[in-house]
């Protein structure tokens, strides 16, 4: 997580320009912000707890042409001024995304303790470059000696004083794009930053370290060897900071979901795309996290049931510390949305390293992802500002229709603006404020759905509620059971409605409030409220059955008074361990 964003210029800019285009990366963590401007005469910094916006007063009309500036998401130390970044040691200021995870050997190596001012284990690249251009030179190759020391993952840039012409990066894991723009260079941690001021920019790789001035950059290894870096052409990304009529951006994405479903689609229909035929493998296994693991399950039930190709998910995070068994024929599938996850990353590099094949579905084309898999699959849903995902998952199970050959695949938009533009859930959505316990249910397919469901209730609401395959509420979880409890069930298949009812009677049973989202008609009595979900025949129900439930987090979050757009103690990009 973390955004970092920078510029050196031949021309004093708006400190406030910065803190726009950082806003552009405020998705990835909005505990607190920062900013350094480097001048002749030091360095002027400014921090603030919350959004960006808080900032702003803080620069007011300010202006730099060496500035570096950061968006937080806490991982070591409390949300505050005194952790937030820029940190500055001595003669150093540096901003940074990722973790040290030899801080605390590190700190007491070097004999920090009285040192060090913050909680946060990134202060510790500030001190050491400090001690190390102390003993030697203020130039790139102190700054490589100190690099040496660290291990973890590190995006970040450094201005040391006395070089108000110069700035410093790295990268080890974490990303980091140099752009060329008119009056020099432009640093960030995504490409989004770059949209209308760039028309190249340099990728750097694992262990590369730069050096830049208003006119020239030039490239090193961690052994101080010089590097040939090429640019590569920039290419602005499909991204609007306005929100238009709607309430929230997430409120704007829920109905750019039909939009998203058909340009994906129609790239899949009229693109060259480099994907695997997946008849040539016995089994595939699927690796994500969090909403994108929701749509490797819907991905399982999928191919399965159109190829008859046995399929294996995973969580990222657990796949890494797996005893794998090694099955030859097989081609690892990863999902991610960013195309940044730390955690999938790590998996790639682990399966990679076995020699397998691998297929790459994101919505971020130009992402570390896609650069390091076989294949990719691209996802065209546009930019997701929300931190809550909503249409990248509708076009990810598309995506696994789409390699699956489905045949007479339409996207029937009339009917998705409709299940959109109803009020029907506003009245579950109000209940599900008031109730204690909230448990979804469903079977298979629906089961997948009710886990999402319950994911995006919970990120957006902070209510604690779960999800089960209905057939487990009797084995445990009727326990919590009472008259303080709502069950929302999930029913897109005549086949599961007898398992579905017997679910729902026990909770009647039990005093418990029950709730149907279903496109099934007329075969339930136990629930008190029903949302029903209109079909097409040409159109997978998998592709919008989750609608629903993503309308009502809105709709809840917004009771409560929350913000829809920012949930508490999340980031939309996952950079982290």
């Amino acid at each position: 997580m973390c955004g970092i964003y920078g510029y050196i210029s031949t021309e004093d800019k708006n400190l406030s320009w910065s803190l726009n285009r950082l806003e552009m990366l405020e998705y990835r963590g909005y505990d607190s912000s920062g900013l350094s401007s480097l001048t002749q005469n030091g360095f002027d910094i400014y921090k603030s707890t919350g959004y960006i916006s808080n900032l702003y007063k803080e620069v007011k009309s300010k202006k730099g042409k060496n500035v570096i500036c950061h968006t937080r998401w806490a991982t070591h130390g409390k949300i505050s001024t005194e952790n937030s970044h820029p940190h500055k040691t001595g003669d150093v200021c540096i901003v940074h995304n990722g973790i040290i995870d030899n801080y605390n050997e590190l700190k007491k190596t070097y004999n920090l303790q009285d040192v060090l001012k913050s909680d946060c284990d990134s202060e510790i690249i500030s001190a050491i470059i400090d001690i190390q251009i102390s003993k030697y030179n203020k130039d790139i190759f102190s700054i490589i000696d100190a690099l040496c020391a660290l291990n973890g993952s590190y995006a970040t840039l450094i201005q040391i004083a006395g070089l108000d012409n110069t700035i410093f990066g790295a990268k080890n894991k974490s990303p980091l794009y140099i752009g060329k723009s008119s009056h020099g260079y432009i640093f960030s941690s995504d490409l989004i930053a770059f949209q209308g001021i760039v028309k190249e920019y340099y990728e750097l790789d694992d262990g590369e370290v730069f050096v830049a001035t208003a006119n020239d950059v030039k490239f090193f290894n961690l052994y101080k060897l010089p590097l040939n870096k090429s640019t590569k052409k920039y290419e602005d990304i499909n991204f609007s900071s306005s929100i238009g009529k709607f309430s929230c951006f997430l409120e704007k994405e829920i109905n750019d979901i039909p939009k998203a479903l058909c340009d994906t689609l129609f790239n899949y229909q009229n693109e060259t795309l480099n994907i695997p035929n997946l008849t040539n493998y016995e089994c595939l296994h699927l690796v994500a996290c969090g909403t994108a693991y929701h749509s490797a399950l819907m991905g399982k039930y999928i191919i399965e049931r159109h190829l008859k190709i046995p399929c294996y998910c995973h969580i990222a995070s657990e796949f890494l510390y797996e005893n794998f068994l090694e099955q030859r024929k097989c081609l690892f599938v990863f999902i991610s949305q960013s195309g940044e996850t730390f955690d999938t990353l790590q998996c790639v590099k682990k399966v990679k390293n076995l020699k397998y094949k691998t297929l790459a579905i994101t919505n971020t084309k130009h992402s570390q992802i896609t650069k390091i898999c076989d294949y990719c699959l691209p996802i065209y849903a546009g930019k997701e500002v929300s931190v809550a995902s909503t249409k990248v998952y509708n076009c990810t199970i598309l995506a696994f229709f789409y390699l699956c050959k489905a045949k007479n695949l339409q996207i029937d938009a009339k009917l998705l603006f409709k299940i959109i533009n109803r009020t029907d859930e506003k009245n579950l959505a109000e209940k599900m404020c008031k109730a204690k316990n909230i448990l979804f249910i469903g079977k298979c397919e629906d089961y997948v759905t009710a886990l999402e469901a319950s994911l995006k209730f919970r990120e957006l609401t902070y209510k604690n509620c779960a999800s089960f395959a209905c057939g487990e509420l009797k084995h445990g979880t009727l326990s919590v059971v009472d008259c303080n409890a709502l069950v929302i069930a999930y029913l897109t298949d005549i086949k599961y409605a007898p398992a579905i009812n017997t679910a729902l009677q026990e909770v009647k049973t039990r005093g418990g409030k029950t709730a149907l989202i279903t496109s099934i008609e007329g075969c339930n009595n136990y629930a008190d409220i029903i949302i029903n979900l209109e079909t097409n025949k040409t159109m997978p129900i998998e592709l919008y059955s989750i609608i629903p439930m993503q309308k009502i987090a809105l709709f809840a979050c917004q009771n409560l008074g929350l913000t829809p757009d920012k949930p508490r103690n999340l980031a939309k990009s996952v950079t982290v361990q």
